[in-house]
Order: C-alpha cells, then sequence, then structure tokens
C-alpha cells in the first residue's frame, strides 16, 4: 500500500491579469499552466496568486480537470 502524499505549492504569479482581455499570448500561458497543474499530479495543490475571486479560481481549475 502506498502512504505517499503529494503536497505541492505553486505560485502562479500574476494568474488574475492573465484573464483580462484574454490574448494568443496569455492563452498559450494559460494552456501552459493547466498542463503543469495536471502534469505535477500532486493530491494536495496550493496554488499562490491565483486568481481572486472564488468561483473564478474554481471555474479555471474545473477546466483543467475536466475529462
Amino acid at each position: 500500500m502506498n502512504t505517499t502524499l503529494k503536497v505541492t505549492s505553486w505560485n502562479v504569479e500574476w494568474l488574475d491579469k492573465l484573464f483580462d482581455n484574454i490574448d494568443g499570448k496569455k492563452q498559450k500561458r494559460i494552456d501552459a499552466i493547466k498542463k503543469e497543474i495536471l502534469d505535477i499530479n500532486a493530491d494536495v495543490l496550493c496554488i499562490l496568486e491565483g486568481l481572486k475571486a472564488e468561483d473564478k479560481m474554481l471555474d479555471f481549475l474545473s477546466k483543467c480537470f475536466r475529462k
């Protein structure tokens, strides 16, 4: 039985600013952040400097983990 718990914190600097007037460059960064979150594959992920509004953060994360 594996008893390892992977806890990760990541300061996603200026994540909130990426969602103002999304252009191609910002979308590339958003997509890279989504990929990195999935690649990290943490059991617990603490995001620092995330989206300021809870509903926006939940929406962003639900899109990251949508199958």
